[in-house]
């Protein structure tokens, strides 16, 4: 039985960066995703498995790196509104 795991309240503290991590690590893998999607009013994914896996890796080289930190809340947001159905 698989248990879901708690979201972090720091999103951006090395618990919040690796849960993100590891959740699109895991939605890559089971390529349950849509094909696009429609992040917000300016932003269209067109290909769900090369965001992730962008993201998985920008992520890890930078995650400490301030700057990368609306990167990290893009991938968050993207997992939000698949949640969202």
């Amino acid at each position: 039985m698989e248990t879901e795991k708690t979201e972090p309240s720091d999103r951006f503290s090395e618990e919040g960066v690796k849960f993100i991590i590891e959740w699109a690590g895991e939605l890559l893998k089971s390529k349950k995703y849509p094909e696009s999607l429609v992040l917000n009013q300016s932003t269209t994914i067109f290909d769900c498995g090369y965001f992730l896996d962008a993201m998985i890796r920008t992520i890890r080289a930078n995650y400490s790196n301030v700057l990368f930190r609306p990167t990290i809340s893009q991938l968050y947001q993207f997992k939000e509104k698949l949640e969202q159905g």
